[in-house]
């Protein structure tokens, strides 16, 4: 055989391998996409930013309605530009649409993935059209299918739980597989809990999107995709998350912004009616801020695929401001008159309306206390008209 042969020859095989490889891991692909897509149509892609609510539930008990554990915030670019990571402190006091005034972990309980996507859209004033959610198994699972991640933990952290999902973890660089990764992420028994739990789970995000992109996992891709399916569930079409890794990957991980959401200027420690310790966001401030690092695609642009109620809906920027009608009026601990009443708020008295329920207002006095009053006996003296 001439030299010339030889080499066509090792030119078709070539070809031939690049087909082989190149079709199975298409494969494996759209087997992955369409596994994990709840039947979502393709929607109309949107021109700016992509954004992703990304929920990791507790679903240890296998409880058809857990809380979100974990909320982040993804944004990725499809031109110039970084991703970025919005972590969302799980106690923070909103307005759950239908439920009224909960922590923003609770509207995953109450209606899964999308009541917590709307939630986060109305509370932010943002279009957030795709959700992602996995639980604790699944990240385990994922994890330790990349081979595990580089972590700089920061300090000792040791805490109890049920035997499964324990935590215990020295200081210093290391290789975290799976269940130490989650550990990492959820560890919060310390002086600055949840605080230093969002930051630590934006640091684990930049890791493991950095090294995801890294050409040298590709051979592990595969095997990533294969133990991620059965614990991911999103509302993005095939072809959407398809679209959405060609964003990342342009991208490479190279530029990564991390925010607190609600940031630590805007937001105030409290306690609901029910005793509850919560996080009371100053929301338009809130919003003036997300504006900064997710421009553009505000709440009611058209944005995503299909658009929600919430989405919808246009979202004041005002607060409402009302005060005392009547006489007088029971200031309660809750809607209606079975609650205890905590005082009495005499004619003229202001305050600012908090959430709005049938026959009820829940509002914020002057000086900080919260409660709930009769609409009949009070007015808003600045309603939209």
């Amino acid at each position: 055989m001439t030299p010339g042969k030889r080499v066509k020859r090792l030119l078709w095989l070539l070809a031939f391998l690049l087909l082989v490889v190149t079709g199975y891991y298409g494969f494996v692909l759209t087997r992955f996409v369409s596994g994990v897509s709840e039947g979502a149509p393709p929607g109309i892609w949107p021109s700016g930013d992509v954004r992703v609510l990304v929920l990791g539930v507790d679903n240890r008990g296998q409880d058809p309605h857990p809380r979100s554990d974990t909320m982040l915030l993804l944004s990725i670019p499809q031109g110039t530009g970084g991703v970025t990571v919005g972590s969302i402190l799980r106690d923070t006091w909103v307005s759950i649409p239908g439920v009224g005034q909960e922590k923003i972990n609770a509207a995953y309980a109450a209606g899964g993935p999308d009541l917590a996507r709307k939630t986060a859209e109305a509370w932010l004033g943002l279009d957030i059209p795709f959700y992602a959610v996995t639980d604790f198994e699944g990240f385990i699972h994922i994890v330790d299918a990349l081979g595990g991640v580089d972590i700089d933990v920061e300090k000792p952290m040791d805490y109890v739980d049920d035997g499964r999902y324990d935590i215990h973890l020295k200081p210093g660089l290391q290789h975290l597989n799976g269940a130490q990764a989650l550990g990492y992420v959820r560890f919060r028994h310390d002086a600055l809990g949840d605080y230093a739990r969002t930051e630590r789970q934006r640091k684990f995000v930049q890791a493991v999107i950095r090294q995801m992109m890294r050409p040298q996992n590709l051979v592990r891709f595969p095997n990533v995709l294969a133990a991620a399916e059965p614990y991911i569930r999103t509302n993005l079409s095939p072809g959407d998350q398809l679209r959405l890794g060609l964003c990342l990957w342009r991208d490479r991980g190279q530029s990564i912004t991390q925010i607190q959401l609600p940031p630590a200027d805007a937001f105030r420690e409290g306690w609901s009616s029910d005793g509850q310790s919560i996080l009371i966001p100053d929301t338009p401030a809130v919003r003036q801020y997300v504006q900064k690092y997710f421009p553009g695609n505000s709440l009611g642009s058209s944005f995503g695929g299909t658009q929600s109620p919430a989405s919808s809906a246009p979202v004041t920027e005002q607060t409402l401001m009302g005060r005392v009608s009547g006489e007088w009026v029971n200031f309660r601990a809750g809607p209606g008159t079975d609650y205890p009443t905590l005082g009495r708020l005499v004619h003229g008295t202001g305050f600012e309306v908090l959430d709005r329920q049938p026959g009820w207002l829940h509002i914020r006095l002057g000086d900080g206390r919260e409660g709930y009053v009769s609409a009949a006996f009070v007015q808003i003296d600045n309603a939209p008209q």
